[in-house]
């Protein structure tokens, strides 16, 4: 006779209720192994004979026996060596160390089967009678009682294997193989990589760390961090931190690492830590940070492509982005004003520093009037504008190469009126301490002049004693000026 096991129809909603809730699985109890049988549950009674008779009788004794007792959720109906037939009362399942979860269970020469086992009971029986039909109908009979789920005990992967998908025994417990996830006790299913589509988080985050299941539909990462090819989404980087590659720095389209450094791309400012798209000159703003702008310059010696400030040195003035003071807008690029002395190319170079500096020969000077020759010497106004009406006060000699400036010590009006006179002009005003001297190493030919303010020129006017031409005691915050009308 086939070895065949059991099982009570009393008991048997109240165990499939017990796996249900339980998930499907046989609990484990901290029980030794030694003791434990292998068909997964724990003895209530020794293998005893039951009267001779047909197989559904002898069935049937096991199961009223069964019945009697509460603790008892199965019974082993086997076959003795002397060829009687015994049954065994089994209590609740037990997934025991060593698994043995479809194996025949051998002990004292009696072979027999767990009731769950499928493989034991055939058609023909399972339909004689109603514990058999209910059995079949909720879909148990063909699955071992104490078949493992994901977190049993295993010593081996083909154990979990048999009964759970895409599972393998790790740490002595069945888990899911790398990169699945636990779907049931009984399944488990691949994970999902970023920028695939997903249903739910943990299939996103059973590949990558930290990552979600977006509104789209998609596994990304979340706002504020970025994909790490080692599986995980780790947090941006914020500008002017170091870096080793693009994608820690954030958005790609406004950032990149640059120097081991994470910085704005080409066209984007920082403004406040994040990367804004730059302003041009002319354009509305609300701090200055937002009117640098960059782009990418190929040089054509080298050939190599650099990153150039363009409207670098700019300021957001009156909300408006603009040249920063002591910078001019040539062209939309911020170039630099140049002090008197200089060297130029354009006139704004001279004229942004001072209205009143030109470019001439490649240097910044100033404006110098028309000299007009009297008694053999040169007289003009210089430092001033084209009007030619004030300035600083220069004489030479004429046919001199270099220029020479009066000092204000004792200059007045009536000095003043003198060089006026000097240039075709009418009347003078005095000024003194430098107003349109720019430079340094003044050459003073005249000092202490006492001009009664009669003469013609201004070499007829008299010194002060100890005076005369070339004769001073001046510095460059001593230059006469004056205003002539």
């Amino acid at each position: 006779m086939s070895p065949e096991t059991v099982r009570p129809r009393l008991l048997v909603g109240v165990l499939v209720l017990v796996l249900m809730l339980q998930g499907g699985r046989c609990a484990v109890e901290s029980h030794s192994a030694a003791g434990l049988h292998r068909s997964g549950l724990l003895p209530l009674t020794p293998l005893q004979t039951v009267p001779a008779g047909p197989t559904l009788a002898r069935r049937a004794h096991c199961l009223a026996r069964c019945e009697r007792r509460a603790d008892c959720v199965s019974f082993n109906y086997g076959q003795l060596p002397d060829g009687t037939a015994g049954c065994q009362l089994l209590g609740k399942a037990l997934c025991q160390a060593g698994g043995g979860f479809s194996e025949l269970q051998r002990d004292a020469g009696v072979n027999y089967f767990d009731v769950y086992r499928g493989s034991t009971v055939g058609a023909a029986e399972m339909a004689q009678t109603a514990l058999w039909t209910e059995c079949e109908t909720t879909g148990r009979c063909a699955v071992p009682l104490c078949q493992p789920v994901a977190g049993d005990y295993c010593t081996s992967s083909a154990v979990c294997a048999a009964s759970i998908t895409n599972a393998q025994c790790t740490s002595s417990t069945c888990q899911c193989t790398s990169d699945h996830w636990l779907n049931s006790p009984t399944e488990c299913l691949p994970g999902v990589a970023i920028g695939a589509a997903c249903t739910q988080l943990i299939e996103c985050q059973t590949i990558t760390s930290g990552s979600e299941c977006s509104s789209g539909g998609l596994c990304a990462c979340p706002a504020g961090t970025w994909h790490n090819p080692d599986g995980s989404c780790l947090p941006v980087k914020a500008l002017g931190e170091a870096c080793s590659v693009d994608p820690e720095c954030g958005d790609e389209t406004t950032t990149f690492c640059s120097s081991a450094v994470c910085t704005c791309r080409a066209n984007y400012v920082d403004v406040n830590g994040v990367c804004e798209p730059g302003k041009a000159i002319g354009a509305a703003c609300t701090i200055s940070a937002e009117c640098t702008v960059y782009r990418w310059n190929i040089p054509i010696v080298t050939a190599l492509l650099c990153f150039q400030m363009v409207t670098a040195n700019t300021a957001c003035t009156s909300g408006v982005c603009a040249c920063a003071s002591g910078y001019w807008n040539n062209a939309g690029t911020c170039r630099q004003s140049v002090p008197f002395g200089g060297a130029c190319t354009y006139q704004e170079d001279c004229s942004s520093y001072n209205s009143k500096f030109i470019c001439s020969g490649g240097t910044c000077g100033d404006f110098g009037c028309t000299p007009v020759i009297v008694s053999g010497y040169e007289y003009r106004l210089a430092g001033g504008d084209s009007s030619c009406l004030s300035g600083r006060v220069e004489v030479r000699p004429q046919g001199a190469a270099t220029w020479g400036q009066v000092c204000d010590d004792g200059w007045g009006t009536e000095d003043a009126t003198v060089f006026c006179r000097s240039i075709g002009r009418t009347g003078g005003t005095a000024t003194c301490c430098s107003p349109h001297w720019y430079a340094t190493g003044a050459v003073f030919h005249m000092d202490d002049l006492a001009c009664a303010g009669t003469e013609s020129h201004l070499l007829a006017c008299p010194y002060r004693p100890y005076s005369g031409w070339n004769v001073e005691n001046c510095g460059d915050g001593e230059v006469a000026s004056a205003t002539c009308t």
